[in-house]
């Protein structure tokens, strides 16, 4: 007996379902490279924000010193040093940053999407620019609670560790300064000081019997704009 033939009929996927597909592949691909991108800038960043460390010695008392805290006799000043979080050491600014990175990659990848937390830790405000440059922008903004560290000094000063004491404990106190006397011998001396953010300490050492002070080292640590 013949066998009737069957029709057998092959289904296509439809024009639109294969679009839809493709478009997906198109969407993962640009996500992918999209990420990539962001990734292999944040590592320039990363060698960027990075690439100085260690303590900065300058000829002149920095611009951003207070006025309130007194300096003794400038023309007699041996040296002055400036640590900020920006010159740190290249693991302990890494280690500040990624975090940052992180969060402020997650903002330009989902921009107005982003979490309102986020905009508000990241103090964001809408902007126009391209996606490199609100990155860099966000990058460059100082981190809550870094520091600049002011070391000032002197050597073999005339004047006597008691007389310096009383300029700066007086001086200090005249700008309602809270002052405390943490060491107090014959051949050191130290006071601490703080109002508001701004903190510090004035270290006074003579080790010989001449007359003057042998060393006067007055720190300040001020919070970075």
């Amino acid at each position: 007996m013949r066998k009737e033939k069957q029709n057998v009929e092959v289904k296509d996927p439809t024009v639109k379902e294969m679009g839809k597909k493709n478009s997906c592949v198109r969407k993962a691909c640009s996500r992918g490279c999209f990420f990539i991108l962001i990734f292999f800038i944040g590592f320039l960043a990363l060698l960027k924000f990075t690439s100085t460390s260690g303590t900065k010695e300058v000829k002149d008392i920095p611009k951003n010193f207070p006025d309130s805290v007194p300096v003794y006799s400038e023309k007699y000043i041996k040296k002055i040093t400036v640590t900020s979080d920006k010159l740190d050491s290249v693991p302990a600014k890494v280690a500040k940053i990624v975090p940052k990175f992180l969060l402020v990659s997650s903002y330009v990848a989902l921009g107005d999407n982003s979490p309102q937390e986020l905009k508000n830790y990241l103090n964001i405000k809408k902007t126009n620019q391209g996606t490199v440059k609100t990155f860099t922008k966000l990058m460059q903004q100082p981190t809550e609670g870094e520091t600049q560290k002011i070391v000032i000094e002197w050597t073999n000063l005339k004047a006597e560790p008691n007389f310096i004491q009383e300029y700066y404990e007086k001086g200090l106190e005249k700008n309602d300064y809270k002052v405390t006397i943490t060491t107090d011998k014959k051949d050191k001396k130290q006071i601490s000081f703080n109002k508001n953010n701004t903190t510090g300490r004035i270290y006074i050492e003579d080790q010989v019997e001449d007359p003057g002070t042998t060393l006067v080292s007055l720190t300040i640590l001020i919070p970075t704009e």
